[in-house]
């Protein structure tokens, strides 16, 4: 099996070959190794989510590419398992930053949009796998987004989850910029930093609204984004989230940028790319950060399509094709 397999939800089941399933089937324990694998997956995904809420999220993500393989080969097998669908579920939202953050949002997209009908609605699965998928989705597909949002608030508000709540507020604003509305983009990430619990996991912090409220503003704004970004840096929370950090340095660098501290812009850029493991994957905010200080040595005027554009969330990496929309 191919790594293009691995990653493509709508590739077929794989076949009695992987990991030895004749012999399994012989033997009459393929059932029980099925079940085995998908409790062991699941149990990965929540040690992977609970390491990059602790703070520790270089060793959640090199937890998933060890696990990668595996991980990717069980939840390809549970879509032709409607047994397995809740398992599946759990796993896939638990692995949020790695589709999110890690910009391998539409293998997790995939995987969301064809487990969650298999799925309770109401279930904390059901309504944390909507709003990841609408995220995840929100650039691409935002009329299905809303469909998701929409599926997933009622439980929220019904169940009193804050941090649900906060997140679909947070997929509210991506839909909103992505649609060239930053002044409601604004509103609504406002609403999510102001909603989201300071330590709640499971999606992004409060930091990364602010730093996503930043660049929102920056368009009509750009004093009043200074503030913002300023607020997103002093966040105690932001010493313990690595990305959150990443995305708030990023905002007030471009912030200062636009302000005409090209220089203030640059140096905190590359002090944020300094701090970076070299041998993680590349985040899409590494990149926005090396963009900047491009376009701020090369130009001095970065426009503010690329840099919603650059934004290290995943409604942005294909953004750039909204640009005139942002701008005009």
């Amino acid at each position: 099996m191919t790594q293009e397999d691995l990653a493509n939800p709508a590739t077929e089941c794989p076949g009695p070959r992987d990991f030895g399933a004749e012999r399994l089937r012989e033997a009459g324990e393929w059932e029980v190794a099925l079940e085995r694998r998908a409790t062991h997956c699941r149990q990965v995904a929540a040690v992977a989510e609970n390491l990059w809420a602790s703070g520790c999220q270089d060793q959640a993500a090199r937890l998933v590419l060890e696990e990668q393989a595996e991980l990717s080969t069980m939840l390809r097998q549970a879509l032709c398992r409607p047994d397995q669908a809740e398992t599946a579920l759990e796993t896939v939202v638990s692995l949020w930053f790695w589709w999110a953050v890690f910009d391998h949002g539409e293998e997790g997209r995939g995987y969301l949009l064809r487990l969650l009908p298999l799925c309770p609605a109401d279930s904390n699965a059901g309504v944390r796998g909507s709003w990841l998928a609408a995220w995840l989705g929100a650039d691409c597909d935002p009329q299905g987004a809303r469909a998701l949002l929409g599926r997933a608030w009622p439980a929220a508000v019904m169940a009193g989850d804050d941090a649900a709540v906060g997140h679909i507020a947070h997929v509210q604003g991506v839909i909103a910029l992505c649609e060239g509305d930053p002044r409601a983009a604004a509103e609504h990430f406002e609403e999510a930093a102001r909603t989201i619990p300071d330590h709640a996991g499971g999606g992004p912090s409060p930091v990364v609204s602010l730093a996503a409220q930043a660049v929102a503003q920056a368009v009509f704004d750009p004093d009043t984004a200074h503030r913002t970004a300023r607020r997103a840096l002093a966040r105690q929370s932001i010493r313990e989230n690595a990305w959150a950090a990443l995305e708030a340095h990023y905002a007030k660098a471009l912030v200062d940028h636009h302000q005409g501290r090209a220089g203030q812009a640059r140096r905190r850029a590359q002090r944020a790319l300094s701090a970076l493991d070299p041998t993680l994957p590349v985040l899409p905010c590494h990149e926005a950060l090396r963009t900047l200080l491009t376009d701020t040595g090369a130009s001095g005027s970065l426009p503010l399509h690329r840099a919603l554009s650059n934004t290290a969330l995943p409604h942005q990496v294909r953004a750039e094709r909204k640009a005139d929309t942002v701008t005009g």
